[in-house]
C-alpha cells in the first residue's frame, strides 16, 4: 500500500531526475556549439594563413602535429632535466666528493648533454622559433654550469662557495626555464 509520504518522494525523485536531464541535455547542446565555434574559428584561421602565408591546411596541420610533437617531447625532457639538476645539487650538497658521487655527477652531467642535442635536433615550425632559441639558450647555460660543477668536483679542491654560486645559478636557470610560455 502506498502512503502520501512515499508518494511525495516517488514525486520529488522524478522531478529531480527531470531537472537532471533537462541540465545534461543543455550542457551537451552547449559543447556542441562550443565545437561548432572552434571548427569555424579554425577553418577561418586556415583560410587565413592560406590568403597570407600561401601555406596549404595540410602543411598547417602537419606544422603543427611537429609543433605538437616537439612542445610534448621538451615538457617530458623538461622533468628528466629537473631530475638530473637536482641530483647534481645534492651530490654537491651532501659534499662527499669520492669517486663514486664524482662518476654519479658525469653521469648526470652526460644525461644533460644528451637532452639538450635531443631537444636541439627536433623538428619544430617557425613559429616555436623564438621559443626554441629561449629555451636553447638557458639550457646551454645550464648544461655549461654543470659543466662547470663536474670540473669542480673532480679537482676535489674546488672552493665551496664557487660550488654555491654554480648551484644559484643551476637554479635560476632552472626556475626561468620553468617560466618560459
Amino acid at each position: 500500500m502506498i502512503n502520501s509520504g512515499s508518494i511525495s518522494y516517488i514525486l520529488f525523485a522524478i522531478i529531480a531526475i527531470a531537472i537532471f536531464i533537462a541540465i545534461f541535455l543543455m550542457l551537451i547542446k552547449k559543447m556542441f556549439k562550443f565545437f561548432l565555434l572552434i571548427l569555424v574559428l579554425l577553418i577561418a584561421y586556415l583560410s587565413y594563413q592560406y590568403i597570407t602565408n600561401s601555406i596549404s591546411p595540410m602543411a598547417f596541420f602537419n606544422n603543427l602535429k611537429t609543433d605538437v610533437t616537439y612542445l610534448v617531447k621538451s615538457a617530458q625532457d623538461y622533468s628528466k632535466i629537473k631530475k638530473s639538476t637536482n641530483q647534481i645539487k645534492s651530490l654537491i650538497d651532501a659534499g662527499d666528493l669520492s669517486d663514486e658521487s664524482v662518476n654519479k655527477i658525469i653521469e648526470e652531467n652526460n644525461k644533460l648533454h644528451s637532452i639538450r642535442d635531443e631537444i636541439n635536433n627536433m623538428p619544430h615550425s617557425k613559429i616555436l622559433d623564438n621559443y626554441h632559441s629561449l629555451y636553447m639558450l638557458n639550457l646551454n647555460k645550464m648544461v655549461t654550469t654543470s659543466d662547470a660543477m663536474v670540473l669542480l668536483s673532480q679537482g676535489q679542491n674546488g672552493s665551496t662557495e664557487i660550488i654555491n654560486n654554480l648551484k644559484e645559478k643551476v637554479n635560476n636557470i632552472f626556475d626561468y626555464i620553468k617560466n618560459i610560455k
